[in-house]
């Protein structure tokens, strides 16, 4: 191109013969086109469409209307029966006004866009049904919105990002109908959003996703209608858990969960930065997707071992990602396999729990370690040179599955199953069945069914001892997600050589005790609960009742009945009124500690499949503890009810390989450390009454 100031000129001749000169003056282009008169009017259509669409809306929010029209059309006869034409075009733009975007026929898709630009005068490829919306391409759509996967969801298809989701609402012919939901503050937007239970409908029950691959898309439709968990040095050779799928009466009887498929890729685009709405760009989804899933809380149970261990959500998806990492070491691609664990950055030793989770999946250099080779990508591209030849070289992109990508598989699947367990607007919602369903039956799915991406993702089911129901109502009151395997290990362990009571070292096995930290404890208490309150309220209508010892020094025996019972009590309040017992609460928490939840033989408890628990006889809870421990010798998980024909619905191995490693959880103290309770810091608690318990 040439040019002096502000005026530039180019030339160029197409296939077809047609020649076409550009000059740019000041403000102003002047096209010169010879050729056919079809291919003449063809560059006039094309430069009126390139006018019109590539121009910037004056508006800053509003949708903007823009019609190309001619003027001065003039056409001169020259001699050997060829024309000249000439004319002006000149774009006229007005603002759309819509009330309100989400209650208008067929302009759900506004949302999608910052300020957009709709050309006028043009025609479109026909439509079954007028005023559907916009016609999009399936990859375009899941760029402007922020998301890569189409996903199943009770019986639903959707693609979803962070704040926003697009909902298939019909099918007509080859066209699928999409309707555009969004969170304008760039927060969550959950499938079991209310918005979407107004429209949806089991459109997908049977279909197939990729036939949509291949379908023509309108967005527009009507919407009126020392933990260990995820820490390098915990164990990974889990197993599955070989528990039962839920059978009829489960409240996740009829629950599949799908990873979903990638959008496949049709032309190459690039989405403006003016085009993006605001509440899409002010987000980075991946920190947003762990930000929103560290305020989760994922239940790890060993049926073997017949305990289990609440964590953060981060934690949990740390935890699966190094998992099915270890198992991709060892399966049938393991020659593809390119992870390589020494070069994953781990956080330092003073970050422990969740904050060395975030720091490990929010790493720029982890994201961006290879997993395996994609298939490679080559197109043959063309150049004309200013000689007229024409240069084809073909072209090979090489990409990754990377480490960020697996994180983000994981975190869309646990995405899922948190959904279905808080799904409790109605009583046909998975979260509302859980929260109304028998305490003794926890539910779930098999860990390692994640981990080793099996889809569909099916429940699993597992009944408890009557006495290690205690924590159970405090699980669902938090939503919590089970995920069940064979050898965990002990996720929480001693990083101290003194110990108050060797008894309590680690977490018993055999009890169905849950093990909690300290520090998610206390994340709890200040947004969910109450440490004014006496005694504690954990969270809702639970309060927490300490029998016994936490964190001070054991002085009995532990061959004898004198020695310490540490489980900490969880109660509904309702049993304030019931009993005349003094409730005590912790005087303090230590913050590198963890606390287990469960039965305690210093107030025996019979809890029934809903409502207030009973005091009776310590034997007879006492038995009912051994029989547990039996069962888990034999493999088989009893359940202990007031009928002799119950039995235990899951089935393990005890002769199935079991890992003995014991691993530290880091810098800090497992339950009961005396020395740090002595420069406690920082502890969740109140003022203490004299009568508290330490």
């Amino acid at each position: 191109m040439n040019g002096e100031g502000r005026h530039m000129s180019e030339a160029n001749t197409l296939k077809d013969g047609t020649r076409i000169q550009v000059d740019l003056k000041s403000t102003d282009v002047l096209f010169n086109a010879t050729g056919t008169l079809d291919a003449v009017a063809e560059v006039g259509e094309q430069l009126a469409w390139l006018g019109a669409a590539l121009r910037s809306s004056p508006y800053s929010s509003a949708v903007a209307s823009c019609t190309p029209h001619i003027r001065d059309l003039k056409i001169e006869k020259r001699s050997n029966d060829q024309s000249m034409a000439s004319c002006y075009i000149d774009f006229n733009i007005d603002s759309v006004h819509v009330e309100d975007v989400t209650a208008s026929d067929g302009q759900c898709w506004h949302a999608l866009f910052n300020n957009p630009v709709l050309v006028e005068g043009f025609p479109i490829q026909a439509r079954p049904e007028r005023n559907t919306g916009i016609e999009i391409p399936l990859n375009v759509m899941a760029e402007l919105a922020g998301a890569r996967r189409l996903q199943t969801f009770a019986g639903n298809v959707f693609i979803k990002s962070f704040s926003c989701i697009l909902l298939l609402t019909k099918r007509v012919a080859d066209i699928v109908v999409w309707h555009f939901l969004f969170n304008d503050n760039g927060e969550h937007i959950c499938y079991t959003d209310p918005r979407i239970r107004d429209i949806a409908a089991p459109w997908c029950q049977n279909a197939e996703l990729h036939s949509l691959q291949s379908a023509r898309h309108v967005v527009g439709w009507c919407s009126k209608v020392s933990s260990l968990a995820g820490s390098p040095n915990a164990n990974y050779s889990i197993d599955w858990s070989q528990l039962q799928k839920g059978h009829q009466g489960c409240a996740f009887e009829k629950v599949v969960i799908s990873g979903g498929q990638f959008v496949t890729l049709g032309a190459s685009f690039v989405v403006g930065k003016k085009d993006k709405p605001v509440f899409i760009k002010a987000r980075d989804d991946y920190l947003s997707q762990l930000r929103w899933i560290s305020q989760k809380f994922v239940i790890l149970y060993d049926v073997d071992d017949r305990r289990a261990w609440m964590i953060d959500g981060c934690s949990a998806l740390l935890h699966l990602v190094r998992a099915s990492l270890e198992h991709n070491r060892d399966d049938e691609f393991a020659e593809s396999f390119l992870f390589d664990s020494n070069q994953l950055e781990e956080a330092y030793p003073i970050r422990v729990g969740k904050a060395a989770a975030i720091s490990v999946l929010t790493n720029e250099r982890n994201s961006n370690i290879k997993i395996h080779q994609k298939r490679d990508d080559s197109y043959d591209e063309e150049t004309t040179t200013q000689d007229g030849n024409v240069d084809r070289v073909t072209k090979r992109k090489t990409t990754f599955y990377c480490f960020k990508d697996r994180v983000d598989h994981v975190y869309h699947i646990l995405e899922q199953i948190i959904a279905y367990q808080a799904q409790i607007e109605s009583q046909d919602g998975v979260g509302f069945k859980v929260r109304s369903s028998s305490r003794r039956q926890l539910e779930g799915f098999d860990f390692m069914d994640i981990a080793s991406d099996q889809d569909p993702l099916y429940p699993r089911v597992i009944t408890l001892a009557s006495s290690g129901v205690g924590w159970v109502d405090f699980a669902r009151a938090m939503h919590a997600v089970t995920l069940f395997g064979r050898g965990f290990g002990d996720l929480f362990t001693s990083a101290s050589d003194t110990h108050p009571c060797n008894q309590w070292r680690d977490v018993p096995k055999g009890h169905d005790h849950l093990a909690v930290c300290v520090s998610d404890l206390q994340w709890i208490l200040k947004r969910r609960g109450s440490t004014a309150s006496t005694p504690w309220r954990l969270v809702d209508n639970i309060i927490w009742y300490n029998p016994d010892k936490i964190f001070a020094p054991c002085k009995g025996e532990v061959a004898t009945n004198s020695c310490c019972d540490r489980v900490q009590v969880l109660l509904p309040s309702s049993t304030l009124s019931l009993w005349t017992r003094k409730y005590i609460s912790p005087a303090r928490l230590e913050l590198s500690g963890a606390v287990i939840f469960g039965h305690n033989r210093k107030l025996p408890l019979r809890w029934g499949d809903s409502g207030d628990p009973e005091e009776v006889e310590a034997a007879k809870v006492n038995d009912a503890v051994s029989l547990v421990s039996e069962a888990h010798d034999s493999g088989i998980g009893s359940s202990i009810a007031s009928t002799p024909s119950s039995v235990a619905i899951s089935q393990v191995s005890a002769t199935s390989p079991r890992v003995s490693r014991v691993v530290e959880r880091g810098p800090g103290t497992w339950l009961f450390n005396l020395a740090k309770v002595r420069r406690l810091k920082g502890v969740a608690g109140g003022k203490g009454n004299g009568n508290e318990r330490k």
